[in-house]
């Protein structure tokens, strides 16, 4: 059945589903319903160990079950379908801050939420941004280096700040479609790109892949990214 959605909520949407194809399935909002059997989400550490597997997922998977419809504000799905945005949602509000900051007026800022940053213009003496990237290690915060950002966006995604511990191991709040279990690619990914919803979405990618194959698919794409 077809249901009402907001403006925003639609667009955000149809972003996502045109990032999973930018990432070849690899960024899959369509996730839900394993992210939950792992306790993340609104499952809040609930692990629910009958549905903790899943079977891969084709890259489309996703663009076939969930139907927009932008000139209605409505969609549909069309299969079984549990949806997660916390792939992109935060990346997407800094971008809605930035829009709301240029608005006003604010032509130099630099606007985040939970890691995921705009930089409008550079600071007032000139010079870029400067971000520290964080050492991924859970329970402690230092930084591992500096990155100069201006004009641009900046996003991270990483294993040791939203994980849970199941038989021991730390597990990963990113899932991996390709394999229906979390992703055991690497620590952590920083992306640039020119809007934080794209860097966001691309940082989740690529924690899926080994680092050598996020270089390729990076390289390939013409992502700028930090492992």
């Amino acid at each position: 059945a077809w249901v009402a959605l907001p403006e925003g909520l639609l667009a955000l949407l149809a972003l996502s589903l045109e990032m999973g194809r930018e990432t070849g399935g690899l960024f899959d909002i369509g996730m839900g319903g394993l992210a939950a059997a792992w306790g993340f989400g609104a499952a809040r550490g609930a692990v629910r160990p009958a549905a903790m597997s899943a079977p891969p997922r084709a890259a489309d998977a996703t663009a076939q079950a969930l139907e927009l419809d932008p000139a209605s504000g409505r969609a549909r799905k069309h299969a079984d379908l549990t949806l997660t945005l916390d792939g992109i949602a935060k990346g997407h509000a800094v971008d809605a801050m930035a829009g709301v900051a240029r608005a006003m007026g604010v032509g130099q800022a630099l606007l985040g939420l939970d890691g995921e940053l705009v930089a409008l213009g550079t600071r007032p003496d000139g010079r870029p941004w400067g971000v520290a990237v964080e050492h991924p290690e859970p329970g402690r915060r230092a930084a591992r280096g500096l990155i100069e950002i201006a004009g641009t966006a900046l996003a991270s995604s990483g294993d040791y700040r939203h994980f849970v511990e199941v038989g021991g191991r730390r597990v990963s709040h990113t899932m991996n479609p390709r394999s229906g279990l979390p992703a055991q690619g690497v620590a952590a990914v920083t992306v640039l790109a020119h809007s934080c919803a794209r860097a966001d979405a691309w940082a989740t990618a690529l924690m899926i892949l080994p680092q050598e194959a996020g270089v390729l698919l990076a390289q390939a794409k013409g992502v700028a990214a930090l492992w």
